[in-house]
């Protein structure tokens, strides 16, 4: 497989409250939308103790520091998966004003910084606050020695927030596969329109291939890749559609940003709710079929086993993993292998799986057989 040189992508947003359920998936779907590596968030308005979460699969490393008597303040980093990140040491204050993270990527030391400034005497609390940040950092500081790695910068304009998201893009050590693996969407196939192009899609295929010489298996596997590729077509069709839909409203809202900052007009400022209400509408469709869709998948697989199943218990292994065990001879051994060897010894008695490949084996492996069922 080729791989080229992946780059980290820093966005940093006051997001005004994300206790709302609608609220955190427009952040992680823009943050996925954006390619975001690490996301740098103030004014999540998280209360210790009662915080929803923002993991999802591409955002599993959450770090928050809230405040314990409001929901207000509060900031929080999010670490995609595909950077490896480790931990090496945090710092926090306890009103939920900033967020210190060191760790290390890709053999690398840096350092993460969130930071929510109060209304008011901003000067000293950020003085204080910096005071602190240079005792603390070690390596690259995203904010000072990180921008001499910097590939690219953006500011979007404010869409479900009342800020605009600040977004650089950095060099990094890290790798991706240049190619990336294509998997079916299946809300594709609830599209009545899709469903009918991709049957005359087949029945001209079958019409063009099924009564030559060619054998009938290879006109078969051969008919997968075409669907495949008809169904590629399609979704990037109207990936494009609504990603054209949405980089219009994004240009219309920048747009009308700037002018309304220019002359305060109500007209501008009302042309610019109406873009936000379009944008947030086109959005909001999007959650709720994200919505849907868990809903069915949770009541498709609540009582079944399968990979959903597997996942699950695959964190509860991790979890209930036996850390250390008294051996036969009585001693106490925390070791994997002694730890192992003894389950394996166990059941081998159990089971009676010893020397199995004997003849000796195999023959009252045989009696024993027999005189079960002639006693049964």
């Amino acid at each position: 497989m080729a791989y080229r040189r992946a780059h980290m992508s820093v966005m940093t947003l006051n997001c005004r409250g994300l206790n709302i359920p609608e609220r955190r998936t427009h952040l992680l779907r823009v943050l996925r939308q954006k390619r975001t590596s690490i996301a740098l968030l103030q004014e999540t308005h998280f209360k210790e103790g009662a915080a929803p979460k923002l993991r999802n699969a591409y955002y599993p490393l959450n770090f928050y520091n809230n405040q314990t008597l409001a929901r207000q303040a509060g900031v929080a980093i999010l670490i995609a998966a595909d950077l490896g990140f480790r931990e090496l040491d945090r710092m926090a204050d306890d009103q939920g004003r900033f967020l210190f993270l060191k760790g290390v990527i890709a053999d690398r030391v840096y350092t993460l910084a969130s930071i929510y400034v109060p209304n008011s005497r901003q000067a000293p609390f950020l003085r204080g606050t910096l005071r602190k940040l240079q005792g603390f950092s070690e390596g690259a500081l995203i904010v000072g020695e990180g921008l001499s790695r910097l590939r690219k910068t953006s500011m979007e304009p404010a869409t479900w927030s009342d800020h605009g998201s600040v977004q650089i893009e950095l060099e990094s050590q890290l790798f991706k596969p240049a190619i990336r693996t294509w998997r079916l969407n299946e809300l594709l196939l609830q599209d009545p329109t899709v469903r009918n192009e991709i049957s005359q899609a087949l029945e001209r295929y079958f019409e063009e291939n099924g009564s030559g010489d060619m054998s009938p298996v290879t006109v078969w596997e051969a008919h997968k890749s075409v669907i495949r590729g008809s169904l590629i077509g399609i979704a990037t069709r109207k990936r494009r559609e609504a990603t054209r839909n949405m980089t219009e409203l994004y240009g219309t809202i920048s747009r009308l940003e700037l002018q309304h900052k220019r002359s305060q007009m109500v007209t501008i400022y009302r042309d610019l709710m109406e873009a936000r209400r379009n944008l947030k509408a086109l959005l909001t469709q999007r959650y709720l079929r994200s919505m849907q869709t868990s809903k069915s998948f949770f009541y498709t697989h609540a009582n079944k086993g399968g990979k959903f199943l597997a996942r699950l218990l695959r964190g509860e292994m991790a979890r209930t993993q036996v850390r250390k065990l008294c051996l036969t001879s009585g001693k106490v051994s925390q070791h994997p292998e002694d730890i192992a060897g003894e389950f394996r010894a166990y059941y081998n008695s159990l089971y009676n799986l010893h020397s199995q490949d004997s003849p000796i084996h195999r023959r009252d492996s045989s009696q024993h057989t027999q005189t079960y069922l002639q006693e049964h």
